[in-house]
């Protein structure tokens, strides 16, 4: 309860569960976008090699992404695999969110939550099996305490002196002694009490186990028949809880520190992918200046000539019109221009009649 308390489960956990979900999502998204990318590089390659044939000589697109499609879809695999541990996850922080925040109130709290049960709601042999466990449980109390007490026995060590002492007299009166003899006795009148106390304390144990086995069994069949204990389940389910919580703060844990190391290496593929393709749309801008060059300098085929019977009919639509305008239309006459009197008379010389009057010019008198 108290390890619950201490992290701030409401306040933490939570927010903890949407990172993780946000870091997988940008993963993704990487990736994602990465693989597009080099999917349309690929598909412009085709299409154009496909528009110019030979002509588009540089190496195939396919061939050299390879290697970098091989690196995403590893990465996808290792992607899909997180995402199904996030939803094992995500499912156990859903199923055990309501017990690990009662494990985080305080302790008054905690108590108020659990619903009150126990022997009272027994039958009268659960209630009796109840209270012959309980008694065995106080029994088995002393005989640990009896257990304690006998180890310190054997560990203390008081008669290590006394066996010393015995041992350096009797050598100092004579050689000749059954050490193996003396060291028999002076064991089993100082550790022989303890040996047979211990003796009695697993006997008792065994006894014990039979009773609190039978006890148990009483127990377990006075409740198959009787209805469900609230409280029995709510502990079972705050044990359930309190495991649970342990095992998913090691989880969010470690999946936080692995997102933030994959993101760092998806964005290193990601760079790699860029540069690749900006080389590569470099070298099919250079080509595809050198084609345009090479077909704007190249000189268009002349015009083949055309055939005979092409040029016959063209001469005969050109003559048509000229013979039909000097048939058709008859020579037009020709008038002379009047010219006035004072004109004729100045543009005709002396001695010559005028073409407007007849006759000799009259002679002057002398």
């Amino acid at each position: 309860m108290r390890r619950c308390k201490n992290q701030r489960w409401p306040h933490v956990t939570p927010p903890i569960v949407r990172r993780s979900t946000q870091l997988l999502l940008r993963n993704e998204e990487i990736i994602t976008e990465t693989l597009k990318a080099l999917n349309a590089e690929e598909a412009s390659d085709k299409h154009l090699r496909g528009t110019f044939g030979a002509k588009w000589n540089r190496t195939k697109s396919e061939d050299l992404t390879k290697s970098f499609k091989d690196q995403g879809d590893k990465y996808q695999s290792i992607l899909t695999n997180a995402r199904n541990a996030d939803k094992i996850v995500r499912e156990k922080f859903e199923t055990n969110t309501r017990a690990i925040e009662i494990l985080s109130k305080d302790e008054s709290t905690l108590i108020d939550s659990i619903p009150v049960g126990g022997a009272q709601s027994l039958s009268g042999q659960g209630q009796k099996a109840v209270a012959s466990l309980k008694s065995f449980m106080d029994q088995i109390k002393l005989l640990k305490g009896e257990r304690d007490a006998l180890e310190q026995k054997f560990k203390s060590g008081n008669d290590t002196e006394e066996i010393i002492e015995k041992f350096s007299q009797l050598n100092t009166d004579s050689n000749l002694f059954n050490d193996e003899a003396l060291s028999t006795e002076h064991l089993l009148k100082t550790y022989g009490p303890l040996q047979a106390a211990g003796a009695n304390s697993i006997e008792q144990q065994d006894e014990l186990i039979a009773k609190i086995t039978c006890a148990n069994d009483e127990f377990v069949q006075s409740k198959s028949g009787a209805t469900s204990d609230p409280r029995s389940e709510m502990m079972s389910e705050l044990a359930q809880g309190y495991d649970a919580f342990i095992e998913l703060m090691s989880n969010l844990a470690e999946g936080t520190k692995f997102y933030n190391n994959l993101t760092k290496i998806l964005t290193t593929y990601q760079s790699n992918v860029n540069d690749f393709i900006l080389a590569r749309n470099t070298e099919k801008e250079d080509l595809m200046k050198s084609l345009q060059g090479s077909l704007a300098s190249k000189t268009p085929p002349s015009r083949p000539d055309p055939p005979q019977f092409h040029q016959q009919a063209a001469q005969s639509s050109a003559a048509a019109p000229v013979a039909a305008a000097n048939t058709a239309a008859p020579p037009s006459p020709v008038y002379a221009t009047p010219t006035p009197p004072q004109a004729a008379r100045a543009s005709a010389p002396q001695g010559t009649a005028s073409p407007i009057t007849q006759g000799p010019v009259p002679q002057a008198p002398p």
